[in-house]
């Protein structure tokens, strides 16, 4: 396809990945974890004060990336379940790829 047309197409597109998950039960065992697998580095992220984590992010192309979230034990617990089932993730848990969330208009 020519460049017109496949950004007349993205243009139209009601949805796309955004990022993947990955949850781990602490963020430098997730990192860790991710970086030993993929042999990169992944960047320091945020906190989601409202949910009680924070990340750490690896980009994948233009649009998407890696997401390593753990609860974080610096937060307030909040008022509701943490995303991706973050609350019942145990200490001695491996980390794991849980999701994907796509991002819309």
């Amino acid at each position: 396809m020519g460049g017109g047309q496949n950004s007349d197409m993205t243009s139209r597109r009601a949805c796309e990945l955004d990022h993947i998950v990955v949850t781990a039960p602490d963020l430098a065992v997730g990192v860790e974890w991710v970086e030993s697998i993929l042999g990169v580095t992944l960047q320091a992220g945020g906190e989601h004060r409202g949910m009680g984590t924070h990340n750490a992010l690896l980009r994948l192309g233009d649009s998407a990336y890696l997401e390593v979230i753990a609860p974080n034990p610096g937060a307030l617990q909040p008022d509701r379940p943490r995303w991706s089932e973050l609350d019942r993730v145990k200490p001695d848990d491996t980390p794991r790829l849980v999701t994907w969330v796509a991002r819309t208009r």
